[in-house]
């Protein structure tokens, strides 16, 4: 009988989105810039938005946000490999940077990070929700920004979050570029003409001093448009072990309420054979 649960087990499709990657460690980003027309430092970045949280009010800026001066409508390419996760599409580039408006994009790194683009353009591109994405693939266009009279440029903004043990954070994004990429973030942000953004006056490391912040809206933003959700991990540390296989057998015995997530079958029950497939994954004999 247990030869049959692991037949069918191993051909069971998982509801979530592909691990792609397939790793547990973070990423090494590359800070890629239009291959065809580089920007040049000295004329092309007008200000820098760092991570970090305003000593006025404690708004945190979740975002390591570049606004280019007379470089819009460039291209913007994936940082690194991953799945599509959260997908916003908008094709306007006159108002994507505006508060509440432009596409965004999440692509999930492995099991436990995720690096997004936000108020971006995405016309005529052919992505969704559960595609994987290269390093150096487009993924949107830099949108027209208009901060000032008589100025016109572009605006992007990008975030690095993850979760540790069970809980949500967002990083700051410079921590995670490769040598090559810091190096030319540095340089950016020291020939940026502007690098206070929303009152982040006293930021005395480039890019921010936070490391990393968690927050109650990233509780909910972060693992929802990651799609961290891991089938059998019951007790949200990030994988599926033991304690995880005593749960469902606990609701095998009527003694743990029963939770569909568990119908590893799909037959409209918790019974063993869904503690066997959990626990012929644990051991790396099947997968959920």
């Amino acid at each position: 009988m247990l030869v049959a649960f692991v037949l069918v087990f191993l051909t069971m499709p998982s509801d979530a989105y592909p691990v792609y990657p397939n790793t547990d460690s973070p990423p090494v980003l590359e800070f890629i810039w239009n291959k065809t027309n580089p920007l040049n430092l000295s004329t092309d970045i007008y200000a820098c938005g760092p991570f970090g949280i305003d000593e006025g009010g404690g708004f945190l800026n979740q975002e390591m946000a570049i606004f280019f001066a007379n470089r819009s409508r460039d291209p913007i390419y994936a940082p690194c490999n991953g799945t599509v996760t959260y997908f916003l599409p908008w094709e306007y580039f006159e108002n994507a940077s505006e508060p509440g408006k432009g596409g965004e994009i999440w692509i999930r790194y492995g099991e436990n990070y995720a690096v997004a683009y936000r108020h971006i353009v995405t016309v005529g591109l052919n992505l969704s929700e559960g595609d994987i994405v290269k390093q150096g693939d487009v993924i949107g266009y830099v949108a027209d920004w208009y901060p000032e009279p008589n100025f016109h440029g572009g605006f992007m903004e990008f975030l690095v979050a993850g979760r540790e043990n069970g809980s949500y954070y967002y990083y700051r994004p410079f921590d995670f570029f490769s040598n090559q990429s810091k190096a030319l973030l540095l340089q950016i942000w020291n020939h940026s003409q502007v690098k206070n953004d929303f009152g982040y006056n006293t930021v005395t490391h480039p890019w921010g001093d936070v490391v990393k912040f968690s927050s109650t809206s990233g509780d909910q933003e972060i693992p929802h448009k990651s799609d961290f959700t891991i089938k059998g991990d019951f007790n949200d540390n990030g994988k599926v072990d033991f304690e995880d296989a005593m749960h469902v057998a606990g609701m095998v015995m009527k003694k743990v309420k029963p939770d569909l997530s568990a119908d590893f079958n799909n037959n409209g029950r918790i019974d063993v054979g869904d503690l066997a497939k959990i626990v012929y994954h644990i051991m790396g004999m099947a997968k959920l």
